[in-house]
């Protein structure tokens, strides 16, 4: 093949955990590609690789099946060796083509990498899972239509327009994610900038950006979590041990309180309820949007520039915010258990009491019919960016379970000792 793949446990130290698929440690994968091995920077990988070479010429095949081990001063042993019966031989022109393909995809990721002057922070990172997760929106491989209607929607500038107006850093001159080889990728260092108070100095910001990078090449578990685990974007009742156990010594006393004063102005400013908040003023964007698409019934293609405009500024912009919204108010609750405030029956009861979109759909199919329940939800399409996908009033065959158990709506009740802890 093109690639040599590479399943390893570098944890363990035991030889039969890759081999049996037990453990937690075993699944470990790393594909190489032939042409490119010199730019392996691994030792281990290095070693290893030179040996897989040494035995293919040896053996004059370079399609086997190599059971290894590697000692702590990366001493390759071979325990097993077999030869791999390709069903189709790989064709040479595919080999250029792909050649091509990649020497394109580093062209471009290499100026990606380095540093912008308008963005804090030395290095970068890419991943498919951080912000606004394309893997679980739009999927690993989507269409280029999905991935420019994302893209449009929301990553291109709607995504930094709602933290500037939430009185984050602004980056509306910033595309969040980028393409590499048909794949979604968000750029992360965006996202740590993304997520500073917009009149912290830029000192501070840089040693921020710098540590959350480096803590997230160090743990990608946090891939699908940084918004909790890698930064703080907002202030919590438990700020202290927070910041202490994110951010450490990275920020002197001074620093620190530039830090958490000017995170706590920003959440002040977004907890404030009144009909000019950001919270009261994306729920009203929405109910215009709402109004506008049921005063038209029939559009045609000479709309469509507006379609999206109305979209984005009444739509995704307001759902941007209130997500943001979402997250300040997770960290609150969060922090409330941290302070032993609420308990996790609190919690589970608090969000037991909220009647989301959900409930109501699960609610409707159970006492609507099939032609009232489409009639309501019918424009809904399993993935919601793939536009080719059929649309649920469209297909052959929908069927609404009518025994689908939905939790019933708790009522929440914050007693006065707990009331006056809060305060």
């Amino acid at each position: 093949t093109n690639y040599y793949s590479i399943n390893y446990d570098d944890i363990t130290g035991l030889t039969n955990t890759v081999t049996s698929g037990s453990g937690e440690y075993s699944n470990k994968t790393i594909f190489i590609y032939r042409s490119a091995d010199k730019q392996l920077r691994s030792p281990r990988f290095k070693k290893l690789i030179s040996a897989v070479k040494d035995l293919e010429r040896k053996v004059s095949d370079n399609n086997l099946d190599i059971e290894f081990c590697v000692t702590k001063n990366f001493v390759p042993y071979l325990l097993q060796v077999r030869k791999i019966i390709l069903k189709n031989k790989i064709n040479k022109l595919y080999n250029n083509k792909l050649d091509k393909e990649l020497k394109k995809i580093e062209k471009k990721i290499i100026p990606k990498f380095k540093r912008d002057k308008k963005i804090l922070g030395i290095k970068s990172i890419f991943g498919q899972m951080p912000d606004w997760n394309p893997i679980e929106m739009i999927g690993k491989h989507p269409n280029q239509l999905a991935y420019s209607l994302y893209s449009e929607l929301i990553t291109k500038k709607t995504w930094a327009a709602a933290r500037k107006i939430m009185g984050y850093k602004d980056l509306s001159n910033f595309n969040l994610m980028t393409n590499f080889a048909g794949q979604p990728f968000i750029d992360v260092k965006l996202s740590f900038n993304s997520f500073l108070p917009k009149k912290l100095p830029k000192s501070i910001g840089e040693k921020i950006v710098n540590y959350s990078i480096d803590k997230l090449k160090l743990n990608p578990n946090y891939h699908d979590k940084i918004e909790f685990d890698i930064s703080i974007t907002n202030y919590s009742f438990d700020f202290e041990k927070k910041f202490k156990n994110m951010y450490g010594k990275i920020l002197n006393n001074d620093e620190k309180n530039i830090f958490k004063n000017e995170i706590k102005k920003l959440t002040i400013k977004n907890v404030n309820i009144s009909k000019y908040s950001t919270l009261k003023k994306a729920l009203s964007d929405i109910e215009k949007l709402k109004n506008i698409q049921l005063s038209k019934k029939n559009y045609d293609i000479s709309d469509l520039k507006k379609i999206i405009l109305n979209c984005k500024k009444l739509g995704t912009l307001p759902f941007s915010i209130l997500a943001r919204h979402a997250f300040i108010s997770r960290d609150f609750l969060t922090s409330l258990y941290n302070k032993k405030i609420l308990s996790k029956n609190d919690i589970e009861i608090f969000l037991s009491s909220i009647y989301t979109i959900t409930s109501e759909m699960l609610d409707d199919a159970k006492k609507f019919s099939k032609i009232e329940f489409l009639k309501k939800y019918g424009h809904l399409r399993p993935g919601t960016y793939d536009i080719e996908s059929t649309r649920y009033d469209k297909l052959k065959k929908f069927n609404i379970k009518k025994k689908l158990s939905v939790k019933k709506k708790r009522k929440f009740y914050l007693d006065i000792k707990k009331r006056n802890r809060i305060e």
